[in-house]
């Protein structure tokens, strides 16, 4: 019986713990992006096509648009989801190439 790793969760507490110590010590707007982190990471799929990170993209676009109206908010905003989106993927993609190994095409 395979064992099924899902490093996703561990991406969500790291980038969540990054955005709470922001938020601590820099500037409280950056506890807004906590829960556009969580949306990043889990539109995060392993088939990586653009329907599954739609939700994500979204929200990247609605924090652009708030930022035209307060740039702090629609600044954690959309920098948490697409950096969550992004590294959630580029994660989950590395994690596959290593667990299938090398490619023999």
């Amino acid at each position: 019986m395979k064992t099924i790793f899902n490093p996703l969760p561990i991406v969500l507490l790291v980038l969540e713990g990054i955005a709470a110590w922001l938020g601590v010590s820099l500037t409280p707007w950056a506890f807004l992006a906590m829960p556009a982190i969580f949306v990043g990471v889990w539109c995060s799929a392993p088939n990586f096509n653009l329907a599954n990170g739609c939700l994500a993209w979204i929200v990247i676009l609605a924090g652009a648009i708030l930022s035209g109206f307060h740039p702090l908010s629609g600044a954690a905003i959309y920098l948490g989801a697409g950096c969550a989106w992004f590294i959630g993927s580029g994660t989950l993609a590395l994690y596959i190439r290593l667990r299938r190994g090398r490619y023999e095409g």
